[in-house]
Parts: C-alpha cells; structure tokens; sequence
C-alpha cells in the first residue's frame, strides 16, 4: 500500500515545459549550521573550450583560539592535470584507467589570479604537498595572508580564477555533445579545525586516490553566465535571468552545505515535482524517459523513509541527473542536495540497480552533506551508513528478499549482496573499517560500504529495530551540521545500547575488533552425539569458534518431537561443548538460527 500511495500521489510537469524553479531560499534566512565559509562566485563559461573564468569571494569565520596566519584552497582540478599527480600516478584513483594517451587538451587545471585581502593586498601563493611530499601535485595551495585573523574575525579573501574541465575523470568533466559536469571544480577552503591530540590547523589533505571530500557548512551565491537554450541544474534553488546575444545568467542560491556542483548541456530535458516542501528538479537524456517514474517515487519514498526513520530533510531543493550514456562516468556520485545517478536506455523494471543507486546518492544528504564528517579520513561514516539505510529503503519499497534483483525465478536483496560484497573478501585482503581512505590496500567497497553496513544491521538485529532507529535518530539530531567522529557515533551507540542484551558484556571488545580491527567471525557446529541410557539421552554438542571477532551467540537445539531450545554462548572459547540429559532426542543444532550476525 506505501508503494501504491506514492505512484498515486506523483505529478509532474510535462517534459522540458516547467523552466527554471523558483527560487525559495533567500540570503539572510535563518542558519541551520555555523555557515563558517561562504561563496560567492561570478564565472562565464565557455562552452567550447570547456573552461570558466570569474571571481569568488569567501568570507570565513575564524571559530578557532588561534590566530590563523594562512589559508589552504583545495584545487581539485589540477588533479586532473597529468599523469604525475598524486591522485593518478598510482593508478588507483577513480578514472586512472583513462588517464594514458590523453591530449593536451583532455587534461583538466584550475588557477588563482590576483588573490586579495579584504580587497587590498596580494598575497603569497604556494603549492603545498604536505601528505606524500610530491612537487609535482598541486591540489592543495596555501596563501599567505597579510594580516592573521584573530579568534572571532572574519577573513574576507577575493581572487579571480580560470578552470578548465579534463574530458570526465572522477565524475568531473566534459564529453560529447557540449556535455559539462562541474563538480570540485572552484577554489575551496580546507576546514580549520582540532585533531584528536588537542592541535587547531588546517584539515586540507592533496587529492589522493580513493580519497572524496570534507568542508565547512556555508551559503553559495554562483552566477553562471550560460547559453540560454542549454539545461544548468546543480546544488541548490536556480533562477534564470536571459540577457543578450543568446546567454543568460543562472543564479543559484544553495544554503548550509559544504560543497557546490552543478551541470550544464544542450541536450537535457527537465522535470520538476513537489515533495511536501521539497521542489525535486529531475534532468535526464530524452532517451531515458522511461526511467522518469521509476526514479521519481523512488526518490520520493527515501525522502519519507529518511524523514520518518532519521530525521527531516531541511533542504527546500533536490536535484537528480541521470546522465547521458556517453557521460556515464559523471554519474554514481553526491553533491550537496544534487545528485547524479546512472542507467541506460530500457532498463528491466526486474532488475532494480538504478533505483537502488539513486537511494545510495540520496542517503548521502544525510551523512555527508548534513552530518558532514570527514570523509577523507572517515569514509564508513559516510558510505557504510548510506549503504545500510540504502538496503533498507529498497527492502521497505520492493520487498524484503528481492529488492535488488527479480527476475526469471532469481531473487537477489540489497542487504545479501552488501553481505556477499564484505563476506567474499579474503582474510589477507582486508583492512579495519576505520582506516584513511587513501591508506586502504584491500577492496575500498568491500570494506568501508559492505562491512560497515553488515555491521550496522548486526547492531540493529542485536539492539532491535525500534531502539536502534531511536540511536540514529539521537546521532542525527545531536550531531547535523557539526563534523562528528568515529568516537562520537561510538558515544551515542554505548547510550542506547540496553544493559540486558546478550552482546553487552563483550561489547567494548566486539567493537574495538569490528571497527578498527581485521578479526572475521567463523563459528561452526562441530556436530552432537547421544548416548541412549535408561531413563533419557545423554547428548553432547561441540561449537567451535575460530575466528578473532568474538560475540555471543544463540544456539537453537531443535529436538525430534518438534520443541526447540535456545541456549547462549558467549562465543569467547575456541571450542565449547554443552552437555544435555534429557528423554527427548536432538535433531538438529542451529548457530544464529534468527541470523542477528
């Protein structure tokens, strides 16, 4: 019936037909976060030479006890650049595997002009590379500032700048047919914040391979000056302001977020639609038209799921891309409220992949966007809570046991596959959960989204469903808006985890071994015997546990006359035996028969 109700409920505007949404949230509003930095930015883009050129000033507040005397800009583009990068050179980052025989001008690059403070003096510039020490990466650039920003002040800083698109790499790109996905693509401020030894400075890593992003909440105000017949959709409300000699000015107004994307092409058709307050703007090739529902209450439904099971969304703005196939690599990706998806024309209602990327996407306004932690170097924050609440959405939508996959018998869930996904990973293969991005050797989707998640819904099975909803709901209201840490979730799950649970006594230890250790759990029955006596069965059941994540677990003895017994082992013992006297004869011994693990 929820699945009935949304179809019903969804109207859209004809195709192409609605224009630009009105713009709902205006400058001066009342702040959901620090708006620590803030943007605005004039650009032109040069369609043909897939470059803009403009300004930006950034208005950051100093929350620190320091005295800040620079400022780190990440300059992502220039990641881009050449082989020579530290993102490309290993061959491990995102779209590495298209970075040999590339022209010249299927390099990206991105470059300050004129940097200014408080409008008056130039300042100092230097490429900085202070993670791998590679002269040749330019991703992170340090200014020297003229006067240092006391505890309290606010730093006006103002430059120009020039950026060039490579042809897509790492979502960020050009393509055929005027296609354009700007995304990392503007100078971008660090984060000034405290590391755990107690130490203020700047959190402003070089663009490493496996690495995604992290910044202060802030306002945007981007004026982009376009062709007016082409499609721009990006972070934030858009209006549009059509001038001479066929361009216009689109302005977006985007509101507490901490990163700015956005997407211009000729070849776009538009659909808008209203979930309760949230204006949902939907860009797509005409030749996927027949995704547009399909996509649409699946938006829709994790809209109502997150509100309901986490808490609101606070946006007055959504909006989906589902790019071209010839710009397929900008797609699979999360920008604050503008997220980009990924399918191709006919695709099988049975097999349920694009549904379940656009949940994936969306669940990332939560974590990454609104919660905000650092993703460089706490990725299952982020990724491993998405994909927990990405299975359950699609498992409350389609069905419990084949969300994912329906077809010719075949029947395949989100949480099986993301079990497989950790599972099928080899012992030798494996890193903690909670390691840097860029430091993790083993399979970077296996560990940081497939554990996480399996972790997470063991935690859920073990707590209860109600009272793990409760834990999230708490994290998410104590912490949007403020970059929280691993010791922060690990705060809120040690409050509402209940005293009388069978996982309580080895909890810290549970823990400590599945977030920041390798430990896998492998327990087994080992088999039973019975010995027949005069009044009973004397019976014997040998469990052996043999891996290093230790946790307590139920054993079901079912007997042959249809009665069950549940009996718990703590799990701690290599081996462990119980033994039994009784006149009724065991049939089988079950580990987990409720599969809480």
């Amino acid at each position: 019936m929820r699945i009935l109700a949304f179809i019903l409920s969804l109207a859209v505007l004809p195709t192409g037909l609605a224009g630009p949404e009105p713009c709902i949230a205006i400058l001066g509003d009342v702040p959901l976060s620090t708006r620590t930095s803030n943007y605005i930015m004039d650009v032109v883009l040069d369609e043909v030479n897939h470059q803009v050129q403009g300004s930006s000033t950034i208005e950051w507040i100093n929350r620190s006890p320091d005295s800040v005397h620079t400022a780190r800009l990440y300059m992502y583009l220039n990641a881009f650049s050449s082989q020579e990068t530290s993102y490309l050179r290993t061959g491990r980052g995102v779209g590495a595997d298209q970075a040999s025989d590339r022209a010249a001008s299927d390099w990206g690059w991105i470059q300050i002009l004129n940097p200014r403070q408080d409008s008056l003096s130039i300042l100092d510039q230097n490429y900085i590379s202070l993670d791998d020490g590679n002269e040749k990466d330019q991703s992170v650039l340090e200014l020297v500032l003229e006067e240092a920003v006391a505890s309290g002040d606010t730093l006006i800083l103002s430059f120009d700048f020039e950026a060039k698109l490579p042809r897509i790499m790492a979502r960020s790109g050009y393509a055929e047919h005027g296609f354009m996905h700007w995304v990392h693509w503007y100078p971008k401020l660090g984060v000034y914040e405290q590391d755990r030894s107690g130490n203020w400075g700047w959190n402003c890593h070089q663009f490493l391979p496996q690495m995604e992003f992290y910044g202060d909440h802030g306002n945007y105000e981007v004026t982009i000056d376009a062709p007016s017949k082409w499609t721009l959709g990006g972070s934030g409300c858009m209006s549009e302001i059509e001038g001479k000699a066929g361009r216009s000015q689109f302005r977006f107004l985007a509101h507490d977020v901490i990163d700015f994307g956005w997407v211009a092409s000729p070849h776009l058709a538009v659909i808008n639609h209203q979930w309760r307050d949230v204006h949902i703007r939907y860009l797509y090739p005409p030749a996927h038209t027949g995704h547009v529902d399909r996509l649409l209450q699946a938006a829709t439904f994790g809209l109502d799921y997150m509100h309901e099971f986490v808490g609101p969304y606070p946006y007055a703005n959504l909006t989906i891309l589902d790019p071209p196939v010839y710009a397929l690599r900008s797609g699979f990706m999360e920008y604050p409220t503008y997220i980009t998806g990924g399918s191709f024309y006919a695709w099988p209602t049975q097999i349920r992949t694009i549904e379940s990327l656009v949940l994936h996407e969306f669940a990332h306004q939560y974590f990454m966007q609104i919660v905000a932690n650092n993703e460089k170097e706490e990725p299952w924050l982020d990724e491993g809570f998405v994909t927990y609440y990405e299975d359950r959405i699609m498992e409350a939508m389609l069905g419990e046991h084949s969300s994912l996959f329906d077809i010719l018998g075949y029947h395949v869930s989100n949480s099986q596959f993301t079990r497989n996904e950790y599972v099928s990973i080899a012992e030798t293969d494996t890193d903690p959960i909670a390691t840097k991005s860029w430091e993790i050797d083993g399979p970077y989707k296996g560990i940081v989204y497939s554990k996480t998640a399996t972790l997470l819904k063991t935690i859920d099975r073990y707590m209860g469903r109600d009272l793990f909803d409760r834990m999230m709901q708490s994290y998410f209201e104590q912490h949007k808006f403020s970059h929280p840490r691993g010791e922060d979730f690990l705060q809120i799950l040690r409050q509402f985890f209940p005293e009388d649970n069978i996982l309580t006594p080895n909890f810290e230890a549970f823990i400590k071994e599945a977030i920041y250790g390798t430990g896998t759990c492998d327990y087994s029955v080992e088999g039973f015997e019975q010995i027949e006596q005069e009044n009973g069965y004397a019976q014997t059941v040998r469990l052996k546990g043999m891996g290093d994540l230790k946790m307590p677990v139920e054993v079901m003895i079912s007997y042959e006359d249809g009665l069950d017994q549940i009996i718990v082992w703590d799990g701690q013992e290599q081996t462990h035996v119980i033994e039994l006297f009784d006149n009724r004869k065991i049939r089988s011994v079950e580990i987990d028969p409720s599969r809480k693990n």
